[in-house]
């Protein structure tokens, strides 16, 4: 799809009446954000965004927008982020319309981080729709909730064990001999290497194994290292107390 089709396409989506926005808001309330799909909300339903957002890196932090869309679908799906991502749901409230094809694109980008939320905001302005997005009776960008910020992007680590998402990301990728530093120069076949399909956060991709390392702490390697060295001890322990037995009973 070419530029000027894809801002038409999103103009329509976006620019209605404030009557007709109410009515629909009262009488079709937002989704629960655990029940979208971010990542074909991202690629759009046969592919047509993939080069404007999926593949793309639009908040800057390193890893393809894919992958953090992958993140936060399995977050919300699992609930056990539901507290820290609390702002989630608030960016939907605000941005929520019943005939709105681009939900899960600007839920995505001004709900996960302020780089995405200036990336989004620019992008609406650049096509001149920030009035129909984000004037009454929408809500300005600053009334949006950061609640969702600090879990996704490439600096954060929500597993808190020392590695950043962009690590993991990188480390999944070399797992399936991909250079996740250069993925804008990925072909089509390392991109279905990538993920399996524009729906699913798990199985044998480097999606799958991304989601599950930046969401499970790594045990570091001393501490391989100190549990070997601990077991050992308390080997040699058991033995000499046996050993220190037999001689006390002969």
């Amino acid at each position: 799809m070419r530029c000027g089709s894809l801002i038409t396409v999103m103009a329509l989506g976006m620019v209605l009446s404030s009557a007709s926005i109410a009515l629909a808001q009262e009488e079709d309330p937002a989704p629960d954000v655990a029940d979208m799909n971010f990542l074909t909300g991202l690629r759009g339903s046969s592919g047509q965004y993939v080069n404007y957002f999926a593949h793309k890196d639009n908040d800057g932090d390193g890893i393809p927008d894919i992958f953090q869309a992958g993140l936060l679908q399995y977050m919300l799906a699992t609930k056990r982020y539901d507290k820290e991502l609390s702002g989630i749901q608030d960016c939907c409230d605000k941005i929520w319309l019943p005939w709105n094809k681009f939900t899960e694109i600007s839920v995505f980008y001004m709900g996960t981080s302020e780089w995405g939320r200036d990336f989004f905001v620019d992008w609406i302005s650049g096509m001149g729709l920030y009035a129909d997005v984000f004037d009454d009776p929408f809500y300005a960008p600053s009334e949006y909730s950061m609640n969702g910020y600090g879990l996704v992007g490439g600096a954060d680590n929500p597993d808190a064990d020392g590695l950043t998402n962009y690590q993991e990301f990188t480390r999944a990728c070399r797992k399936f001999n991909l250079d996740g530093q250069n993925f804008e120069n990925w072909s089509d076949k390392d991109w279905g290497v990538a993920y399996i399909n524009n729906t699913s956060t798990v199985g044998a991709s480097v999606m799958g194994t991304f989601v599950d390392q930046a969401t499970t702490p790594s045990l570091p390697v001393m501490g391989f290292f100190g549990m070997g060295a601990t077991s050992l001890a308390m080997a040699w322990i058991g033995i000499r107390r046996v050993s220190s037995r037999r001689r006390k009973h002969q």
